[in-house]
């Protein structure tokens, strides 16, 4: 049996993060419904690609004393544990035993059902444990510091031996963008009940803004960074993301840098054809295709 013992509003703010809310259609939906939350001797953390497995990807971890070994929890919903965690009180013990997890605080004790084999989502092929390999394996290509994203070895044409190894390196990037401006920002997407879940970062020789909402019912431009960083890319650039970042910055403390990807000739024309790092500090970071403007 693997037991932790923490406070309740960190692993609410952890996984709350981790859902990745989003607005389709002017619903909210969670991209993340499930996930395996880790405990090492500093962190418990969270890695996860959401449902579609192609737009974004993303590690979220609170800082954590673990005394024991490095422990893994599979959470069959989040919804469902936030749901349990709403009743219990301010210091939490967690358990895993015998394919149930149970949470403790004060007299209370809920038991939840954890199959090891559940589904990652309803539809999913994979198992919650397949999906978190997945995960793993794509988050660890990204360098949040650098802004860089590893992509292959290549190698020479005569020996075939690796050389070198291929990184897609950032060519803009925005330093100490505070959150709260950036979720100021992002949330003029609900202007007159619009919410249409995406934001068109604009990048010009005033800085770098943020676009949300149509002239019918109100188009906001708020600039976030009045002064352009390193790597100034002169000729201006824009892209549109989705994703649910409004509900991240809401979310997020401090100063977040963004890193921008061009894929634009892997992806000529397509979604995907830019990429954003936002870097969100201690290792933290979404990463998020972007969508071809309609």
């Amino acid at each position: 049996m693997t037991t932790l013992t923490l406070e309740k509003d960190r692993l609410i703010t952890l996984l709350r993060l981790v859902q990745r809310k989003q607005t389709l259609n002017g619903k909210s939906k969670s991209q993340v419904e499930s996930c395996v939350l880790h405990a090492d001797e500093e962190n418990l953390s969270v890695t996860s690609l959401v449902k579609d497995g192609v737009t974004s990807v993303s590690h979220f971890s609170q800082s954590y004393h673990h005394e024991y070994h490095p422990t893994s929890y599979i959470i069959p919903s989040i919804d469902a544990f936030l749901g349990v965690l709403k009743y219990h009180g301010k210091n939490l013990t967690i358990s895993y035993n015998d394919g149930k997890t149970k949470i403790t605080s004060g007299k209370k004790q809920t038991t939840l059902a954890t199959h090891p084999n559940a589904l990652a989502y309803a539809s999913s092929p994979d198992t919650i444990k397949e999906w978190h390999e997945k995960s793993i394996a794509i988050a660890v290509k990204i360098n949040p510091i650098d802004g860089t994203y590893f992509m292959e070895d290549k190698e020479t044409p005569m020996t075939g031996r690796a050389y070198d190894k291929n990184f897609k390196e950032a060519f803009f990037t925005a330093h100490e963008i505070d959150t709260t401006d950036l979720f100021e920002a992002l949330r003029c997407d609900g202007m007159n009940s619009q919410k249409s879940g995406r934001y068109t970062f604009i990048v010009d020789g005033y800085g770098v803004h943020v676009v949300t909402g149509k002239d019918l019912k109100g188009r906001t431009k708020t600039t976030i960074s009045p002064k352009l960083h390193d790597g100034t890319y002169h000729r201006g650039f824009k892209a549109s993301f989705e994703g649910g970042l409004e509900e991240t910055m809401k979310l997020a403390t401090g100063d977040v840098t963004l890193h921008f990807l061009d894929w634009r000739e892997e992806r000529p024309g397509q979604n995907g054809e830019w990429g954003l790092i936002l870097s969100l500090g201690d290792g933290d970071f979404i990463y998020q295709n972007s969508v071809v403007d309609k």
